[in-house]
């Protein structure tokens, strides 16, 4: 997969999801809008209205990965499970003073440890990381985009009637963007948890030279 498509597609389906959760309740709520009442010539507007809104959702997407690495990864670096993981674990002296410069030197414990074993073993240890890493990334986005998507979507339903919200069709829509939220938060929670726990498996492994595949 090239470079374009594979962040064309990373970053298009949270954009994209946002958008539908937008369409598909201002369906709802105008009642105008139905789709035998469309003719000819306003399906062709909207056919190149969904064309602006494939490239609008991939900016989007780009807006709200940026919105989770920022608070998700680098607001919410949580690196001690996998030091804990590793005995041995070359601690500078400024260690826990500050939470970024800690992950940045795991990180460079990390790429200095795959040094130690050979080509075969450091391109599967690598690969499965970088699939995690993408993994988390890409649910940790997706949860973005729902969270943002559903109090855009419950916003005016809470200006049109109020708490009496509930009570109308509308709020079936929102249950659903809810619970969907609620699987991409136990999802990103697993998720996150598998990669830290893999590299800090693996880098105990390295420190402690417990790995068949260490060069000799």
């Amino acid at each position: 997969m090239s470079f374009e498509t594979k962040y064309l597609i990373r970053w298009g389906i949270p954009g994209w999801m946002f958008l539908f959760w937008i369409v598909l309740n201002l369906f709802i709520q105008d009642h105008n809008l139905v789709i035998n009442k469309i003719n000819f010539d306003q399906l062709s507007k909207i056919i190149g209205i969904l064309i602006s809104f494939g490239v609008v959702g991939v900016v989007i997407g780009y807006v709200f990965h940026q919105f989770y690495f920022l608070l998700l990864w680098i607001l919410n670096k949580d690196i001690d499970k996998t030091v804990n993981m590793v005995r041995n674990y070359p601690k500078p002296r400024n260690w826990g003073k500050n939470q970024t410069n800690d992950y940045f030197h795991l990180e460079y414990t990390w790429h200095k440890q795959l040094l130690k074993v050979n080509d075969e073993a450091r391109v599967y240890i690598t690969d499965r990381y970088r699939y995690l890493l993408s993994t988390v990334h890409g649910h940790g986005t997706m949860l973005i985009s729902q969270f943002i998507s559903s109090a855009v979507t419950m916003l005016p339903g809470y200006i049109k009637y109020g708490f009496r919200v509930w009570l109308h069709f509308e709020a079936l829509l929102y249950v659903v963007q809810i619970l969907i939220a609620v699987v991409f938060i136990f999802s990103f929670k697993y998720h996150t948890k598998n990669i830290r726990s893999f590299q800090g498996f693996v880098l105990n492994d390295l420190i402690n030279n417990n790995l068949p595949e260490i060069k000799k």
